[in-house]
């Protein structure tokens, strides 16, 4: 059990500063591909 604690720390650490950086770099994308979209229909 403390094994597995000690595992699962780091990973509790690192989820939320990984999961902000994967949902700002979505948005990122969207908004290029929202931006694209605009540019290509006339």
């Amino acid at each position: 059990m403390s094994c597995r604690r000690i595992l699962l720390l780091p990973w509790q650490r690192w989820r939320s500063p990984l999961s902000a950086v994967a949902m700002l770099a979505c948005t990122l994308f969207g908004a290029c591909v929202a931006l694209a979209i605009g540019a290509a229909t006339p």
